[in-house]
């Protein structure tokens, strides 16, 4: 047991392995004696309360019941049942807790009253048993229901506003910073990029209302990579952001002060961030330069419960509140949290950095059958979500002066060549994503980009518009520019194997994990089906060239890159079939 715990704490640990498994392993002993002895003592008392002619074995037994049971809901209640967001000692936790004791102290009544068991008598319930067991399942039952009611982010500590700050603004322009991820959503499901049933008219809107992006991309086809390019404007092998999920816990994503929120804050800027993604916070250091934050932990808070919280949540949401339709959506916590820190922001002469990520789109479809009427149903519901946050920055003093960037960390197969889901290939469905940018004051309004950028262009741009200088080297370019040039992409998959690709003008070059070439014609082809390299032996040269010189020049720049040869740079690929012979 202490092993299990051991590996589930490493996820949000920085810890050594052998420190967390020993710790874990040590604990678990400790605990499993102090439940031996309680147990024991357990099965004496139930033994007297059943008489000394009661059968040892279903004693012990009924004891074991009592303690599975009361364990259960002291700890799974604190897990599931604790608001999200909510501290131990604050209202909403103390309700909890106390719902959870009330329910445990029903339950032991109802042992002790329901299992006095005498000779002859058979292991059952008893009348007498009735009332406790329907009062424990009463209060479970409403303590699922209030914490649903109760659910919302923590506020901002009253310390960690932007009017507490006293870091003097030294960048050119002050402007506001908005930025939105809608976590895996496909550019093509929205109206704006041509997708006839849309169900989207506030993005839609908002796209007219400034710079659409017709080809932009991640880097990457999951949420830690795209994020970590997002935040530095660097190509993920540059940040180590490419290996499987059981790495996560050791993974370097930016040296300190390379994030986007912290070169921000060291300009003076307040930086808030509402993140319903739990790889976006702790477990990879991307909550790094936020003053306050909802959803992952902020600096001083315990981290959230996410996982089974979050299945409840969606599970139970047509049951307590049919009209909500296929679900409770997370979206509402995100939202209310940007729009606490978009009022506190408002009254301060201080420019803020605000960071928001929906999760509403996989939470869905998690849940959901597979296919793209529920996909379409989640990007319709978080597409409100993200018109209540564009509402409010019009509707007061904000929007002349604030700078706002909707896009997306990656997209989703739903059904193109029967894959469902991401992380998996470098497919279009995966890796291109909407980019909206509409800057103040109205300029550029309506203009529409068709080279192909990525959204590690994204941290270059607020750079450059804001005036400041990035912390570091950046593969990213600014949006605003007319630059055209070839964009990288990588993944590493949750089987350990290594994808490669490249977009350079109307083509798209991919390298499978076993050197495997795909040539695409993206203009012709959009969805990228058709294999034209062999009839395009040259452009597939020049951009296989194009996409050694991105990828060395990522390696070269990482943390452990230093010293090493274009040689060395060479053979790595080359062995991982990303080089042609």
């Amino acid at each position: 047991m202490g092993v299990i715990d051991g590996v589930t704490a490493l996820g949000g640990s920085t810890e050594g392995l052998a420190r967390v498994l020993g710790a874990s392993v040590i604990l678990s002993g400790v605990a499993g004696g102090l439940l031996g002895l309680v147990a024991l003592s357990l099965a004496r008392i139930l033994d007297r309360l059943a008489g000394n002619d009661a059968d040892p074995a279903r004693t012990a037994l009924a004891a074991g019941v009592f303690l599975v049971g009361a364990l259960g809901l002291g700890i799974g209640g604190h897990w599931i049942w604790l608001p999200r967001g909510s501290r131990w000692f604050d209202p909403e936790g103390l309700l909890a807790t106390a719902l959870v004791v009330a329910a445990a102290g029903a339950f032991a009544s109802f042992a002790s009253r329901s299992w006095r068991l005498r000779r002859g008598a058979s292991l059952g319930l008893r009348a007498a048993g009735s009332r406790p067991m329907g009062a424990a399942l009463l209060l479970v039952g409403l303590s699922a229901i209030l914490g649903i009611a109760l659910d919302r982010p923590a506020l901002p500590p009253e310390d960690g506003g932007p009017e507490d700050l006293d870091r003097p603004v030294t960048v050119e322009r002050p402007w506001n910073v908005v930025l939105v991820v809608v976590d895996t959503l496909r550019a093509d499901r929205l109206g704006c990029y041509g997708f006839e049933a849309a169900r989207t008219p506030r993005i839609d809107r908002f796209a007219a209302e400034g710079i659409r992006f017709e080809w932009a991309y991640s880097t990457s086809s999951w949420s830690v990579p795209g994020h970590a390019s997002l935040f530095t404007g660097r190509w993920p092998g540059d940040l180590a952001a490419i290996p499987i999920y059981s790495e996560l816990s050791r993974l370097p994503i930016a040296e300190p002060g390379g994030l986007l929120a912290e070169t921000l804050r060291d300009h003076g800027y307040w930086t808030a961030a509402a993140c319903a993604n739990a790889l976006v916070g702790p477990v990879t250091g991307m909550d790094r330069g936020f003053a306050v934050g909802t959803g992952f932990r902020a600096p001083g808070a315990r981290p959230s419960h996410l996982r089974v919280w979050r299945a409840l949540r969606l599970l139970l949401a047509p049951v307590l509140d049919p009209a909500a339709g296929h679900g409770l959506v997370l979206g509402e916590q995100i939202t209310g949290g940007a729009l606490r820190y978009l009022d506190r922001a408002a009254g301060a002469e201080r420019p803020f950095f605000l960071f928001l990520n929906y999760m509403d789109v996989p939470d869905r479809i998690w849940v959901d059958p597979e296919g793209p009427s529920a996909y379409d149903r989640a990007v319709a519901d978080v597409d409100a979500e993200v018109g209540r946050v564009l509402d409010a920055i019009d509707a007061g003093s904000l929007a002349d002066r604030t700078l706002v960037i909707v896009t997306a960390d990656h997209g989703e197969s739903i059904g193109d060549g029967a894959r469902h889901g991401h992380a998996e290939s470098l497919d279009e469905g995966e890796v291109r994503v909407p980019l909206l940018v509409r800057l103040p004051e109205g300029r550029r309004r309506g203009e529409v980009v068709v080279r192909p950028v990525t959204i590690a262009d994204i941290a270059p741009t607020i750079h450059e518009l804001i005036g400041v200088a990035p912390p570091g080297p950046v593969h990213g370019r600014s949006l605003l520019g007319e630059e055209e040039r070839p964009i990288l992409l990588e993944l590493g998959t949750s089987s350990g194997e290594r994808w490669l690709a490249c977009r350079s003008g109307r083509y798209k070059l991919v390298v499978a994990p076993d050197g495997a070439r795909r040539l695409l014609d993206l203009q012709a082809d959009p969805k990228g089906s058709v294999d034209v390299r062999a009839s395009h032996e040259d452009d597939a040269r020049r951009i296989e060239a194009e996409l050694w010189t991105a990828a060395g020049a990522a390696r070269r720049d990482s943390p452990d890159g230093g010293g090493r040869s274009a040689e060395d740079l060479e053979r790595e690929l080359r062995s991982m079939g990303y080089v042609g012979d």
